[in-house]
């Protein structure tokens, strides 16, 4: 499976999760397991990241593609890589863990 990168998404973030379930589906896969990596994000929502990328993605579609990744597919597991907290700037921390929860509550609809 290719990457899928910020720019695409801020482009046309329905197309983008659309882009992904069809690849998904040529790929003939039922099952994924998502890596979601916080650098993946604007640093100007999580700085606290091994290697902040500007122009990354932003809250609102990937939470898109998330619950659409989930809707469509098994999520047979998920871990979130690359967060590294700022002292006294919690902003990254929070995030990360409104991520996880936002996955897990995704999981839950998902039946």
């Amino acid at each position: 499976m290719r990457q899928l990168w910020a720019a695409e998404v801020r482009l046309d973030p329905a197309a983008a999760v659309e882009r992904v379930v069809a690849l998904c589906r040529a790929a003939g896969m039922t099952s994924v397991y998502l890596s979601n990596d916080v650098d993946g994000l604007d640093p100007a929502f999580a700085p606290g990241t091994g290697t902040p990328e500007p122009g990354g993605g932003l809250w609102y579609p990937t939470l898109a593609l998330l619950r659409e990744l989930f809707r469509t597919k098994t999520v047979v597991a998920m871990d979130v890589v690359e967060l590294a907290p700022l002292g006294g700037q919690p902003a990254s921390d929070f995030l990360t863990s409104k991520l996880i929860y936002k996955c897990l509550g995704y999981l839950q609809e998902s039946g």
